[in-house]
């Protein structure tokens, strides 16, 4: 039997809530440095034909550890490295917030990358045990998928509402991985209560 990852796992939809903001961190950081590579190649003097690996540097890592990390969770624990996941991303975005160099950007990005790797099939995989097959988890799978195709931008309403997003972004934030930052410090700790 899957053991449960919270005191509110009585209430598994605050558990999907928690999972689902921590998929939306992984799509959102993947999308919205898009909207930013105009500021930060000038932030940062980024020459042009390098500033492809602020994106490259995370999407590469993320996809290059997704089976890894997978695999970690079944054998240290879903809710461990689910804490100790997040907990690396808001680091990793934070340090991205802070970078003042090209180099150190893009090494912060990998290492963003590395948590999504981990944080990713983790998250997908509490929703399997935390979800009865049928009816709940059905609904848990569409409430997952709507939130990563509203994040990824596809579609018109996704690339409106994405550029609505950026903009707040520009406004609010003096970099665009201060927001990840936030999330993930909200999401690590509501995922490490008892």
């Amino acid at each position: 039997m899957a053991k449960k990852i919270s005191k509110h796992s009585g209430n598994k939809w605050v558990v999907l809530a928690l999972l689902t903001l921590a998929q939306f961190m992984v799509v959102l950081d993947i999308a919205i440095v898009n909207v930013a590579l105009p500021s930060i190649s000038s932030d940062l003097n980024f020459a042009p034909n390098d500033l492809q690996w602020v994106v490259t540097a995370y999407t590469l890592t993320f996809g290059g550890f997704l089976l890894f990390g997978g695999r970690a969770a079944d054998l240290y624990g879903r809710r461990w490295l689910f804490m100790i996941s997040v907990g690396m991303f808001a680091l990793a975005s934070l340090a991205c917030g802070f970078s003042r160099s090209d180099t150190m950007l893009i090494v912060t990005r990998a290492i963003q990358g590395l948590a999504a790797a981990f944080m990713s099939p983790v998250a997908l995989s509490l929703v399997l045990t935390e979800f009865k097959e049928g009816k709940d988890r059905n609904r848990a799978w569409r409430m997952g998928c709507c939130v990563r195709g509203w994040c990824s931008g596809r579609g018109a309403t996704g690339r409106r509402t994405y550029s609505v997003l950026g903009l707040a972004m520009e406004l609010f934030c003096q970099c665009t991985d201060w927001h990840t930052c936030r999330l993930g410090c909200l999401t690590a700790i509501a995922s490490s209560r008892r």
